[in-house]
């Protein structure tokens, strides 16, 4: 690849080959702050802004330095829209008394699993959280839900899954 690489084919074919180099370097980025599973997302992220962006490169070198400088900046935007839409638990207290409210007259074991439920989903990394208590408390499709977190679909997808794995780990309802 010591050629000018013009072609979205060879860009790919190097993500390929190349791609453990720079999910490394998206989980060093996301170490302090976030979980592996953020630097995955992160790391899906940055490889479809590559793709979509890519407009040409003289040599490999430039390639190189242009996908690190993808990935670093798709860490910044992850880093920014986390720390502006990260529910916190009062939040989700709020939200949740009309619930646990609406439950009065019935079955103690329904609250009793409920209140588990809600404590399980507190306890998971805020991406995985937020998106969980959009799909199970607020009922949203999973387009609704990256919509209002300005997220991908197949991201909002897989943090689902991760986020309903990591439940049923938790808890028995």
């Amino acid at each position: 690849m010591s050629d000018r690489i013009t072609r979205r084919e060879d860009l790919e074919a190097y993500l390929v080959t190349n791609l453990k180099t720079y999910q490394k370097y998206a989980r060093r980025l996301c170490r302090d702050l976030y979980t592996f599973d953020d630097a995955h997302d992160v790391m899906g992220q940055a490889v479809v802004n590559a793709l979509q962006r890519f407009r040409g490169c003289n040599d490999e070198e430039h390639l190189i330095s242009w996908l690190y400088t993808v990935v670093r900046n798709t860490f910044i935007d992850f880093h920014r829209r986390e720390h502006r839409r990260t529910f916190n638990r009062a939040d989700f207290d709020y939200g949740m008394a009309d619930i646990n409210h609406s439950m009065d007259g019935q079955n103690q074991e329904l609250e009793k699993r409920s209140q588990k439920l809600k404590d399980a989903i507190f306890l998971l990394p805020n991406t995985l959280r937020d998106v969980m208590i959009l799909r199970i408390y607020e009922e949203l499709s999973y387009n609704e839900i990256a919509s209002r977190l300005s997220l991908p679909y197949p991201t909002v997808v897989g943090r689902v899954q991760r986020a309903t794995v990591r439940l049923s780990k938790n808890i028995k309802i």
